[in-house]
């Protein structure tokens, strides 16, 4: 089964979506990580409106040739993990609640999709500023693709 990007990205958001302020959970913005955290925009009060935050980054494919028509796909994604708290222990626990609760949510799922479940690879800071601090999670699935289809 061919599967985009997106589509993946789609169902990580909608899978996370319990945690959403409009499900009744402490995130303000669940979304497609779009440069929000970077470039000195950790300062900027667009940003600190944005948290709690969880984006979703896309970070990588690799392409295992089974010998057919198809490939073993990889895909990688990162979950970055953003609290505005005031006082900066209160931020850190927040960020390690979040990367807790997504976690229950997405390791081992296969979000409703004929992939390998996600799994998760690693969790480390990205960044703590005076303002917001910063954790991501990565994430890894696979499935098998059918390269027919990006033939001419």
């Amino acid at each position: 089964m061919n599967y985009s990007i997106q589509d993946i990205e789609n169902k990580i958001i909608a899978t996370l979506s319990p945690l959403a302020t409009d499900s009744g959970g402490d995130v303000n913005t669940l979304d497609t990580y779009r440069g929000q955290f970077g470039d000195g925009a950790l300062m900027e009060e667009d940003a600190l409106l944005l948290c709690p935050a969880i984006l979703v980054r896309y970070i990588e494919s690799t392409y295992d040739p089974d010998g057919g028509s198809s490939y073993e796909t990889r895909i990688r994604f990162a979950l970055y993990h953003a609290s505005s708290n005031l006082a900066p222990e209160e931020r850190k626990q927040d960020v390690l609640n979040l990367l807790y609760k997504s976690k229950a949510l997405l390791n081992l799922n296969d979000l409703g999709l004929d992939i390998a479940p996600l799994t998760i690879e690693r969790e480390t800071m990205v960044t703590s500023s005076k303002n917001v601090t910063v954790y991501s999670a990565f994430y890894s699935t696979g499935f098998q693709e059918d390269v027919t289809k990006y033939s001419a």
